[in-house]
């Protein structure tokens, strides 16, 4: 089914109950939000409590891999959430085992971090007219690959999650992508 669109597999799922049945075990196995999500949390549903709690919207290559049932090695995720939950989001991060890493005009520490976060305005410069407050990346070994690692981009928003992924996206596929898996936290 790899090379099929999803309306062919769904027609093909129309012909007989093994097709269907086999389409169904394909889309449990190729679509499951949760199986893309474990990549980077031992337990995704505790993420998507969390999603759905911040008001968090994943988006980027993430949301692309879930789409085209396709995985990319060593992708990372972004995470978009309001600047007023971000703290809340990234205290999560670091509970699931992860590693403040600072960009170069970051402070080291994590919690030096956190309180000058808004001192000076948006970490980056470049981000500003994008409604991003600032960026926080977190970054975690993989437990079988030690020299390998998963990495979390968590961007705050100044307004909304969706207005700093509409203005720093240059396509709608993105829009589209990240709409759906904001809906797909609603079905646990």
């Amino acid at each position: 089914f790899g090379a099929c669109t999803p309306a062919t597999i769904i027609r093909v799922s129309w012909t007989c109950r093994p097709a269907y049945d086999a389409v169904q075990s394909y889309f449990v196995r190729t679509c499951d939000v949760n199986v893309l999500l474990s990549r980077y949390f031992p337990d995704p549903l505790a993420f998507r409590v969390l999603q759905r709690r911040t008001g968090a919207l994943v988006a980027g290559s993430t949301a692309l891999q879930l789409f085209l049932r396709q995985r990319y090695p060593g992708s990372d995720l972004d995470m978009y959430v309001h600047e007023s939950r971000c703290e809340e989001v990234m205290r999560w991060v670091l509970a699931q085992g992860y590693v403040f890493q600072p960009f170069q005009s970051q402070p080291a520490d994590f919690e030096l971090a956190i309180a000058t976060r808004n001192r000076d305005g948006p970490v980056e410069k470049q981000y500003e007219y994008n409604g991003i407050s600032f960026i926080f990346t977190f970054v975690k070994p993989l437990e079988h690959h030690p020299s390998k690692r998963t990495q979390i981009d968590i961007v705050a928003a100044t307004h909304t999650p969706i207005e700093v992924i509409l203005k720093s996206c240059h396509c709608m596929l993105d829009l589209a992508l990240c709409a759906m898996l904001k809906l797909m936290h609603y079905r646990l």
